[in-house]
């Protein structure tokens, strides 16, 4: 883990590290867009480096918690993809929409707290259940 908190934050002088570079250097002959995923302190600088001026590289960290996920370790997430082969084609930005996963939803207290607590309905089984009449054995 050479850029995790948890890990001895060896950067660059991890060998691990050396995996990355291989990663981006076949990554980029084959493909015209990938994503990259990992942690948060994990620089996307490198990967533009290591990718070169006809790539552009996105990244947003992401909350899981903020799309219902019961996991709290951030991330981030980086899409690549080679400027000369890949068209955006949509009403916004693809910017706009990699800084949108990444907001956090609005809740107002009205989200958070009930004005009443609500009608419980009974399923079949439990009419079933509250009907039956031990008497009737």
């Amino acid at each position: 883990m050479p850029y995790s908190l948890m890990g001895k934050r060896l950067l660059e002088d991890d060998p691990r590290v050396k995996t990355h570079d291989s990663y981006y250097s076949q990554y980029k002959k084959v493909c015209n867009v990938f994503f990259v995923e990992n942690v948060c302190e994990y620089p996307p600088e490198k990967v533009e480096a290591a990718l070169g001026k006809e790539w552009t590289v996105l990244a947003v960290k992401l909350d899981p918690r903020n799309l219902g996920l019961g996991i709290s370790r951030a991330r981030i997430y980086m899409v690549c993809f080679k400027k000369s082969c890949v068209r955006w084609n949509a009403p916004f930005s693809l910017e706009e929409f990699i800084e949108c996963l990444a907001s956090r939803p609005i809740l107002t207290a009205r989200n958070l707290f009930w004005q009443r607590v609500p009608q419980h309905v009974p399923t079949v089984a439990q009419v079933s259940w509250w009907s039956f009449d031990a008497a009737s054995f």
